[in-house]
């Protein structure tokens, strides 16, 4: 997840014995990421903007949303934003290519 306006991006990694790519997992890193902004301004006054493609299985969910609502009392405001279906290179396609790139150094 990117903070792009810290030019921050924190990655949250797990082996498939620990987890799947799936609605909890994804939801799990999405709360903590929202946590640690909230660390960062513990007035709460942060709209938090996410990107993302259209995995109905990993973002477009009751458990994202329920944790969107929890979250919502807590920051200024939630937005979720989806890409359109064939044009959703964001700034997290450009980590993992740094990270795979490295990698094979």
């Amino acid at each position: 997840m990117s903070d792009l306006h810290a030019k921050n991006v924190d990655c949250f990694f797990w082996n498939e014995t620990e987890g799947k790519r799936v609605a909890v997992e994804i939801g799990s890193c999405v709360l903590s990421f929202i946590e640690m902004q909230l660390e960062n301004h513990p007035s709460g006054d942060i709209d938090v903007i996410f990107y993302s493609d259209n995995c109905c299985g990993q973002q477009k969910n009751k458990y994202l949303l329920t944790a969107y609502a929890v979250f919502n009392m807590r920051v200024k405001s939630i937005t979720h934003k989806f890409l359109i279906r064939g044009h959703s290179q964001n700034e997290g396609d450009n980590v993992h290519s740094v990270i795979e790139n490295y990698t094979k150094k």
